[in-house]
């Protein structure tokens, strides 16, 4: 595959992505893309969708912190409670 290929931009702001890179990276319409800049440089990146095996592993090692901190559900309860309250002062 080429290092580069050369696009244009369209009277609606819009670029075409080349074949080949929509197929190496499993692109089809309706892809959700991020685009982010550093002032010169433009950057796209396919937004994936989380997994639920990830979730699941997320809260599979929350549950082993709780236990191994003997934590009850009112103290979660209280800590979403203060970080929740933190959130809000600190965007005043």
């Amino acid at each position: 595959m080429k290092k580069y290929e050369i696009t244009s931009l369209s009277s609606k702001g819009q670029i075409v992505i080349p074949t080949q890179i929509r197929k190496r990276l499993a692109l089809a319409v309706g892809t959700k893309m991020a685009i982010m800049t550093d002032g010169k440089n433009v950057l796209l990146q396919k937004i994936e969708p989380p997994r639920i095996s990830k979730f699941n592993d997320l809260i599979a090692r929350s549950q082993e912190i709780r236990k191994q901190k003997k934590l009850k559900k009112s103290d979660i309860q209280a800590a979403i409670k203060a970080a929740r309250k933190k959130k809000v002062a600190n965007s005043i």
